[in-house]
């Protein structure tokens, strides 16, 4: 999971990689849409969310690999 605040209040936001539709880079915010068709304006960059995708899909695809060959 990545965790980030929401632009508004601050308040956590828990994103699922796999659950990110698109990510929209603003002046001072960013918006990330999600599949269920949800949008929110959180402060993280877009760069540093993309970066943290990739990386949390790398270490999950290590653990189901993992896991199918046990």
């Amino acid at each position: 999971m990545i965790v980030t605040k929401l632009a508004y209040d601050g308040a956590r936001l828990y994103i699922n990689p796999y659950t990110i539709s698109y990510i929209l880079d603003g002046d001072d915010t960013t918006v990330v849409g999600f599949t269920n068709g949800h949008t929110y304006e959180v402060t993280a960059s877009g760069i540093e969310l993309r970066r943290l995708i990739d990386e949390e899909t790398k270490s999950l695809c290590k653990e189901c690999k993992a896991s199918l060959q046990e």
